[in-house]
């Protein structure tokens, strides 16, 4: 780099070279608000409607009973969302 222009053009180049980079690096911002929904089979939304059914009727009566029906409803509807996801995730990595 002997002339002005010669230090310039390296340094714009230089400069350019970090935005890209930088750019690359940063990752993209999730747009607030709703997440996104996952596609779940019709089995899944049926039993996620149990269990909301199941917490109304618990905070109505706060019966044990109810409780004991809820938390039975809220495990199985975790354990077909769980499984849910690692079959996906099967599909996408096999």
């Amino acid at each position: 780099m002997k002339t002005k222009k010669e230090l310039e053009k390296h340094t714009e180049n230089y400069i350019e070279k970090i935005k890209r980079a930088a750019t690359a690096a940063t990752p993209e911002l999730r747009v607030k608000g709703k997440p996104t929904e996952i596609a779940y089979s019709s089995e899944i939304k049926e039993h996620i409607k149990k269990r909301r059914r199941a917490r109304r009727i618990w905070h109505t009566t706060r019966n044990p009973v109810d409780k004991n029906t809820f938390n039975n409803i809220s495990n199985k509807v975790n354990r077909l969302i769980k499984n849910f996801k690692l079959e996906g995730f099967k599909k996408c990595y096999s």
